[in-house]
């Protein structure tokens, strides 16, 4: 399964909203899951910005903002996967001593 970025997600929930009936059941749900999305992305994004180092704010936006896998953000950091994953888990362990909401895996 391919993993969806919220940007991604939100739109395809505006465009099934547009084509939905706006008094159906469906378009409430719709609107519902909509700024849900959203909701999420802004907490995304706030605890992100939280982070002290540049580096690990943009590793953090790679993969939960824009939903790129650890082999695409290795080709765009020039990082092996590896220490990719170890300074995303520092970053996900200086937002929990922050208690900053993290975001979802």
């Amino acid at each position: 399964m391919l993993y969806m970025s919220r940007q991604e997600e939100i739109l395809c929930l505006q465009k099934a909203l547009e084509k939905a009936d706006p008094s159906s059941p469906s378009a409430s749900l719709l609107r519902r899951q909509l700024l849900k999305a959203r909701l999420q992305c802004l907490k995304t994004e706030a605890a992100i910005a939280r982070l002290p180092s540049p580096r690990l704010r943009m590793i953090l936006s790679a993969r939960y903002l824009e939903g790129l896998s650890w082999r695409e953000m290795a080709g765009r950091f020039s990082l092996s996967e590896s220490r990719l994953y170890g300074l995303h888990r520092k970053a996900l362990a200086l937002l929990e001593e922050a208690d900053c909401p993290q975001p979802p895996p």
